[in-house]
């Protein structure tokens, strides 16, 4: 009875096994189809169908995320700043792996493109860099006929400059990139940042009744101005606020310097500043109290301001096309209980070449209107 057992369970024992076998040798067999399939492919896209797959390599290396800013344009549709786009050509030493893309070819496919001599290339092909930079800033149409050889070795960097049709003058104030090629000041950085406020007039009203608009509309506790081709010293602001908020004065006083644009030399010009001579240290100057003439030149844009003072006081630009900050900058004066000074050149004034006569009398003329404005602005 024992051994009907035992050769019972002895047969079950071999049944489960050769299962086992079975299964084992399906997985083994599949293993092995799918191994085979695996080199096959790789051998049909690394040998038979090569020139596909380089090209979509090709592709891949270049960047498809390029962005062209817009074009700004001012109200009477002339366009005031755009891009242009350009590219560098690059070579590959590392893909210098058969006839096709051999220095030698490149160089007579990309000579009469380029307009340089294959010579010329050649040389440059020949570096030892591993990336070779071959022509830099070519035009769209040359870049376009250079992807049409499919060069293995070569690559088109996309790049963008920024053009302004109607010169340079307060390019900045339309805006510009920063090294991480995002937009850093300007119009530009306005329309992004919120707390930018961008007030538009319909008709040119003139820079004084602008600055009125401007000084109506404003939120913030202090006020600083500028003209639209000049420009502050990068830490202008945090020095100008940080000695506002800590003295609690209506206003600060300080330096500027004159930009010669024919010549491009700068002349710091402390004027201003003399008046103030013994008191530079006080935080706390008493406009009334300064001896002699302490009103040397009335520009707005060497001051910071106390928000509330200028709004509280009613203090207000002239409507005329010159001199529209003086009677701001007497009755300022005239009506502050607390200024000091800010012994640094904090602002860039650009100096142009001597205005023509017709210039200087219409200069003149308004002058004499704004003088009048000061001296009731004085009495009031």
């Amino acid at each position: 009875m024992e051994e009907r057992r035992t050769g019972r369970s002895q047969r079950e024992v071999n049944k489960r096994n050769k299962r086992f076998d079975g299964v084992l040798a399906a997985l083994y067999g599949l293993f092995i189809l799918f191994a085979a399939s695996l080199i096959v492919y790789l051998f049909f896209i690394q040998v038979i169908d090569v020139k596909k797959y380089k090209i979509r390599a090709q592709k891949q290396r270049a960047s498809q995320n390029f962005a062209v800013r817009g074009d700004i344009f001012d109200r009477n549709g002339i366009k005031l700043a755009t891009d242009d786009v350009f590219y560098n050509v690059f070579a590959r030493r590392v893909d210098y792996d058969d006839e096709a893309s051999s220095p030698d070819a490149i160089a007579t496919a990309l000579a009469p493109i380029l307009k340089m001599s294959k010579a010329q290339l050649l040389k440059k092909l020949n570096s030892q860099d591993q990336i070779i930079a071959v022509k830099k800033d070519v035009d769209r149409n040359t870049a376009k006929k250079i992807a049409q050889l499919h060069l293995r070795a070569i690559s088109l960097d996309k790049k963008n400059t920024r053009v302004y049709p109607q010169g340079t003058m307060a390019a900045h104030v339309l805006g510009y990139y920063n090294f991480d090629a995002d937009i850093a000041n300007g119009i530009e950085y306005a329309a992004k940042d919120k707390r930018f406020r961008i007030i538009n007039n319909i008709i040119n009203i003139g820079q004084g009744a602008s600055r009125n608009k401007g000084i109506k509309a404003a939120k913030g506790e202090y006020i600083m101005f500028s003209d639209q081709d000049d420009w502050f010293e990068p830490t202008a602001f945090e020095e100008a606020y940080n000695q506002i908020t800590k003295n609690k004065n209506d206003y600060v006083i300080f330096n500027f310097s004159n930009y010669y644009q024919e010549t491009g030399e700068t002349e710091l010009i402390d004027k201003r500043i003399k008046p103030f001579e013994h008191v530079l240290d006080n935080p706390d100057i008493k406009p009334w109290e300064i001896e002699g003439k302490s009103i040397v030149s009335t520009f707005a844009w060497c001051q910071i301001y106390n928000t509330k003072f200028i709004k509280k006081n009613k203090i207000k630009f002239s409507k005329q096309r010159n001199g529209e900050d003086t009677p701001f900058c007497i009755k300022a004066r005239v009506l502050a209980n607390s200024i000091s000074i800010l012994n640094k050149s904090l602002y860039n004034y650009r100096v142009y070449e001597e205005q023509t006569t017709t210039r200087l009398r219409q200069k003149y003329k308004e002058m004499f209107k704004v003088r009048e404005e000061a001296y009731k602005a004085f009495l009031k």
